[in-house]
């Protein structure tokens, strides 16, 4: 608040970008869950569940990838089977 006004800061703004990015991201897989499932309440949770919990499963493995010595090796294997 500067002189009784609010205003956005850089980081305000870096954070609407990254949270954007995450709805539409959400949004891009819904004919994907569609695919799988014609349930909307399982294509519902599933988007919410993603929005939600992509950002604390990056937090948490930013923070323990030091003691995963073969997440590297692991990450290339699921992804070779994907």
């Amino acid at each position: 608040i500067e002189n009784g006004v609010k205003v956005a800061t850089p980081l305000f703004l870096c954070l609407i970008s990254v949270e954007l990015s995450d709805v539409i991201f959400a949004l891009d897989s819904v004919p994907a869950v569609f695919g799988v499932t014609k349930d909307p309440f399982i294509v519902f949770t599933s988007n919410i569940f993603a929005i939600a919990s992509l950002r604390s499963v990056y937090g948490v493995l930013s923070k323990a990838v030091a003691q995963l010595e073969y997440l590297e090796k692991a990450v290339g294997v699921v992804l070779g089977i994907i």
